[in-house]
């Protein structure tokens, strides 16, 4: 490594306590599972490309989290970032995922035969619905930590791989700047009763599962809203809490 991480190297001339951020009015999981003690034990650690503790927890100390809703609080900047980091990193997946662990695998399946319904929702009430996926691409840095060069590379990656598809999913490639999402989204106002619905699962689930939920959660929605609408209850069609 040609270079290592100058200002984590400056940090290190403070002790772990005068450098140990004040999370006690942080609603995180960062904040949770980080202790001054954990803090001191890895905050002279950094990733082969120089990511290190502070750069990990920095979104969730700048950001303590909302009162109702419980985030993240950390970022990877690196593949490696999840090994150097383990001990803080694992138990906020965990607590983030469902309890899932180190040694769970991932599932997929890509067969959209599995999917039941989506295709018979009452567009009275569906506006829009969309289908994003993320992948990262190894030997890059994360989006926290990658440079203008690699944000290059990797878009050039990205359009050699589009230009190979043929058939209905043969395209063209534009390069996007800002765009308008509309209504929706954490913290933003609902305009003229339009919701933004997604699913909060990620990990241990496929990708027909993630889907699914999100085909049934709305569904459930739209015959809740008729009920409303006719002055019914809809005491029965609430699901028990977890």
């Amino acid at each position: 490594m040609p270079f290592g991480n100058t200002h984590n190297q400056l940090k290190m001339k403070f002790s772990s306590e005068q450098e140990y951020p004040d999370l006690s009015k942080h609603n995180n999981h960062m904040a949770k599972v980080l202790t001054s003690d954990l803090y001191e034990r890895l905050r002279s650690k950094q990733t082969p490309s120089g990511f290190t503790l502070d750069d990990v927890i920095q979104t969730g100390v700048d950001n303590p989290g909302h009162p109702f809703i419980m985030t993240v609080g950390c970022v990877a900047g690196d593949e490696e970032t999840y090994e150097v980091f383990k001990e803080l990193l694992d138990p906020v997946i965990s607590d983030r995922h469902g309890g899932y662990k180190p040694t769970d695998k991932h599932k997929t399946d890509l067969d959209a035969a599995n999917l039941k319904g989506g295709d018979d929702l009452d567009p009275n009430y569906v506006l829009s619905s969309r289908v994003r996926t993320g992948r990262s691409i190894r030997g890059f840095c994360l989006p926290p930590h990658c440079s203008r060069g690699e944000r290059r590379a990797v878009e050039k990656l990205s359009i050699e791989a589009l230009a190979s598809l043929t058939g209905d999913l043969k395209g063209k490639y534009y390069a996007l700047r800002l765009q308008t999402r509309g209504t929706g989204g954490v913290d933003t106002a609902a305009v003229g009763g339009v919701f933004d619905i997604s699913n909060a699962d990620r990990l241990g689930f496929s990708e027909v599962e993630l889907v699914q939920m999100v085909v049934d959660g709305v569904k459930l929605l739209v015959d809740m809203e008729k009920r409303l609408e006719k002055g019914e209850s809809i005491d029965d069609l609430m699901p028990q809490q977890k």
